[in-house]
């Protein structure tokens, strides 16, 4: 989902804390690829959504919604998961989720949830 410009090397990671914490929740399978297993040197396929790009989210950040859609329909077809759940803080990136689900007939069942801070914003 990063465009040009943005370097998805300084995005924020701490998959060993979140780990931990979801093992303190029952997870028992953490589902995690690096960017070249996901995104090969001679990967050339994605999955395009119309009319978002005119968003403002979309207009500020070219090619953002492009890359969203191609990431959450590999991952989508890669875990085949039932449920999927989605934080409502991000509004147009739930409503184009929930548009590839209907749109390519995917099964799954996209939940939206509120999105729960720390107080310190994260």
């Amino acid at each position: 989902q990063f465009g040009k410009g943005e370097d998805m090397d300084r995005y924020p990671r701490q998959l060993e804390k979140d780990s931990e914490l979801l093992k303190e929740v029952g997870v028992d399978h953490i589902f995690a690829p690096s960017s070249d297993l996901m995104y090969g040197k001679n990967h050339v396929t994605f999955v395009e959504p119309m009319g978002f790009g005119e968003t403002n989210e979309g207009k500020s950040r070219p090619g953002f919604f492009r890359g969203v859609a191609t990431v959450v329909t590999k991952l989508f077809n890669i875990v085949q998961p039932t449920n999927a759940y989605f934080g409502q803080k991000d509004a147009v990136q739930c409503v184009l989720i929930r548009r590839i689900v209907e749109d390519l007939d995917m099964d799954v069942n996209v939940k939206i949830m509120d999105t729960v801070r720390e107080s310190d914003g994260l």
